[in-house]
């Protein structure tokens, strides 16, 4: 997506990393180099940050762990974190309204009351964003999307996204065992998995 951003206006998107994914790992070559691409592209990098990795109810404290984990990810990935998205953040979360030091917050008050927020959570945007953006009638939008998402060609809904989402997964998991279990393919192959594989 940042390369597509990249060549149609010259890039600019925030892109929030989650430092708590079991889906990935900040600091990996694969991350790191990924990361990079995003920031060569014009795109920008922020913290996507998982209030439930820390059972605290103390907003203060919270903000704490939220700057450490902005600490954490800007010296692994050598960029300054300035962003931060709440992960699926609670209703009382989102009222706190918090503002954190040194760091825009996304999900701040403004970002909804003063643009035009749209989003495309599960595969759906509940309105329609091409009329919306051509109807001039809002000077700034406040859009989020999911990469995970969107692929090279045009899938049926959500069930299918998420099969290929897992597929790939899988495959990328094999990937990652091959670089770790010698000759793993004379145990099962690449295209066993490709195929489905059986038990």
């Amino acid at each position: 997506m940042s390369e597509i951003e990249y060549e149609v206006c010259g890039g600019g998107a925030i892109y929030f990393i989650l430092f708590s994914s079991n889906f990935y790992n900040v600091s990996s070559a694969i991350s790191r180099k990924l990361i990079g691409q995003i920031i060569k592209n014009g795109g920008k990098i922020g913290l996507h940050f998982d209030s439930t990795q820390y059972p605290i109810h103390d907003y203060k404290e919270l903000i704490t762990c939220l700057k450490k984990e902005a600490r954490l990810a800007s010296e692994i990935i050598n960029y300054e974190i300035k962003f931060v998205s709440m992960h699926r953040p609670s209703k009382d979360l989102l009222e706190a309204d918090l503002e954190i030091p040194g760091m825009i917050n996304s999900y701040a008050q403004t970002y909804f009351s003063k643009m035009k927020y749209i989003s495309d959570s599960r595969r759906n945007w509940r309105e329609n964003v091409t009329k919306i953006i051509e109807c001039g009638e809002y000077n700034r939008l406040h859009v989020l999307t999911h990469p995970i998402w969107y692929c090279e060609e045009e899938e049926p809904g959500l069930r299918h996204a998420l099969i290929r989402v897992l597929q790939e997964s899988l495959l990328d998991y094999y990937d990652n065992l091959q670089d770790n279990i010698r000759d793993i393919e004379q145990e099962l192959s690449k295209t066993e998995i490709e195929r489905g594989f059986i038990l």
